[in-house]
């Protein structure tokens, strides 16, 4: 708005589509936005005294003839939105973290939380939304609380003798023990699996130190193993009275034997 003075009955004009020269030698810059239905948002500057209710209201009348023009200019371009964001727009996706795992999520000196940063390239800058998604996720991974019977595919990231170590979410890895790898006896896990391998697994249960426990019964039914057995013979026990080679002892093992010695 343009007035001659400060007084209320001083001559106005009010310019619409205003320019930077406009807006610094202005008296008033009053921005109003909207849809075809109302007004959504006012934001007013004033470099005079005040507004009469004239000009308030000349201006509301100015405006909305203004948005409904750039509203039928738009709708003749771009009658609904698109269904898919601008690749260039920014991408936002919030997790609500719980108190006792915003420490895990940020590391120790924030570790965890640079590396994701590094490994997904979500920076404020970034316009990959895959990124965003697989960081996001993995973050929603890491505190995520597992149920037993919920099942994961698995990648195999250590091989020890007494099982391997799965990893069934982001950053979240638990042991695959021995006796849940074969149906028999297995003297060597990895014999049967290794790094890198992929399989099915599914959360069992907990320990005492409430550590994940897996099973993987598609894996197990596939590796029956060796049968397990006791190989001693209790037939071969030879007892003490059956030796030639010393004097007669008492043994429950030879009832010929009379008159023990003790």
């Amino acid at each position: 708005m343009i007035s001659e003075s400060e007084d209320q009955n001083a001559k106005y004009i009010l310019l619409t589509d205003i320019a930077g020269i406009e807006d610094h030698l202005g008296d008033m810059d009053f921005k109003i936005t909207g849809t075809k239905d109302g007004i959504t948002a006012i934001q007013l500057d004033i470099k005079r005294q005040g507004l009469t209710l004239q000009m308030i209201k000349d201006t509301f009348v100015a405006s909305t003839k203004a948005r409904m023009l750039i509203l039928d200019k738009m709708n003749q371009v771009l009658s609904a939105p698109r269904p898919d964001l601008s690749p260039y727009a920014p991408k936002i996706k919030l997790v609500k973290l719980p108190e006792d795992k915003i420490g895990e999520v940020i590391g120790s000196g924030g570790k965890t939380i640079k590396a994701l940063m590094e490994k997904y390239d979500v920076q404020i800058s970034s316009q990959d939304t895959k990124n965003i998604d697989d960081a996001a996720y993995e973050i929603e991974s890491m505190i995520k609380e597992v149920q037993i019977g919920e099942q994961y595919d698995g990648i195999v990231t250590r091989v020890e003798n007494y099982g391997a170590f799965v990893e069934f979410l982001p950053g979240r890895e638990a042991l695959l023990h021995v006796s849940e790898m074969s149906g028999g006896f297995l003297s060597d896990p990895s014999s049967i699996i290794k790094v890198g391998d992929k399989l099915k697994i599914v959360i069992s249960g907990f320990n005492d130190n409430h550590q994940i426990k897996l099973s993987s019964p598609e894996f197990k039914a596939a590796h029956p193993g060796t049968p397990r057995t006791d190989n001693r013979d209790q037939n071969s026990r030879a007892s003490y009275g059956d030796r030639d080679d010393r004097s007669p002892r008492f043994s429950k093992f030879n009832p010929n034997l009379k008159n023990p010695r003790r």
